[in-house]
């Protein structure tokens, strides 16, 4: 049963529900394996991967399609299988960041790049597409998820491939940087909600509001998690990896001359500097580069609001997916920006 807000009884349901998706994903990949090896790396990524790590916290591949399902339907066990596809694409995609990003845990010293790119191409691309030909639901529903799924993923490769392209860039545009957070958090976002919504009997309208709730929440979540990772994250790991985040660029699309040109020194520095890490926090958190780039997460967020109301989900799918856009939620991240802006 879900629950009506995020409180004690809302944390129940999210455990439970966690271990239930995920011991599905575990079982699911090592059943689908090929060879012992693989099906070893399968369950080591399960294992491993952050919702395994949270139990009791909001997750989004997991509950997102669970809460889509029961907004339509009332109930949320149907879609578990929706629920394990897109849990094994968000484990596929952190397992090829981590490698991308060197932030692999040490259980995975001991295995060759290549065979990591092939667990993870296995978990994120294949191991779905596997699990959704299994659904028993109607023809035309089973082929709009096999088209959202591949066109998503195709489309996560392009922003994943642009974002890395960005890294160093000297000159890179805000359009350029949104459009690969788009394609790349924004879609996958849209593919936990849209899977289980096509899974529904829903029309395409609420489908497509369900997708649009989806890519604009995957937006505010990845926007909210880039700004943490920045003021609080104390390895800097967007900062050593030179990665050119939504709040760095608009500061160097906003900066001319000479003070552009130190920032982009300090940037460099900053890779292996932490007295040049801190700098250029200092440098972020000036009003005017902290307010543009939290109205743009505010965009996002109205986005997210108005599309929840055209798909208006049953209760209590409803309250639970409007507390994770409403005011009381977001409030804590607010205060805690607001209280890194340098007023001057």
């Amino acid at each position: 049963m879900l629950h009506t807000s995020l409180n004690a009884s809302c944390e129940q349901w999210l455990v439970r529900y966690t271990k239930i998706v995920l011991q599905y994903a575990c079982s699911y990949s090592a059943r689908m394996a090929a060879t012992p090896r693989q099906r070893e790396a399968f369950e080591k990524a399960v294992r491993l991967s952050p919702a395994s790590r949270k139990l009791g916290r909001f997750f989004p591949p997991i509950h997102l399609p669970l809460l889509v399902y029961a907004g339509v339907h009332g109930v949320s066990e149907p879609a578990i299988p929706v629920s394990g596809a897109t849990l094994l694409i968000s484990i596929g995609a952190d397992l090829y960041d981590n490698l991308n990003d060197g932030d692999l845990p040490e259980e995975w010293k001991s295995y060759p790049e290549f065979e990591i790119i092939f667990t993870a191409d296995g978990i994120a691309c294949v191991l779905p597409q596997l699990i959704v030909a299994t659904l028993e639901i109607p023809a035309e529903r089973r082929q709009h998820i096999q088209e959202l799924l591949a066109s998503c993923l195709l489309q996560m490769f392009a922003g994943q491939a642009q974002d890395l392209a960005l890294t160093h860039a000297t000159n890179p545009s805000i359009e350029a940087v949104e459009s690969s957070l788009l394609a790349k958090s924004g879609l996958q976002g849209a593919l936990y909600t849209g899977l289980a919504a096509h899974m529904t009997d829903a029309s395409e309208e609420v489908a497509e509001a369900y997708i649009d709730f989806g890519r604009n929440l995957g937006m505010v979540m990845q926007l909210r998690s880039d700004a943490h990772e920045l003021f609080y994250d104390p390895e800097c790991r967007d900062l050593v990896n030179s990665t050119r985040t939504l709040q760095i660029t608009l500061c160097l699309e906003r900066l001319s001359g000479s003070e552009r040109n130190d920032f982009l020194t300090l940037l460099d520095r900053a890779r292996t500097d932490v007295a040049a890490q801190q700098q250029v926090r200092a440098k972020l958190r000036e009003i005017r580069f902290m307010y543009p780039w939290m109205a743009i997460v505010q965009k996002y967020l109205a986005q997210a609001e108005a599309a929840l109301e055209t798909a208006a989900p049953q209760e209590p799918a409803h309250s639970i997916l409007h507390a994770l856009l409403s005011v009381e939620t977001l409030n804590k991240f607010w205060k805690y920006l607001e209280s890194r802006i340098a007023w001057t």
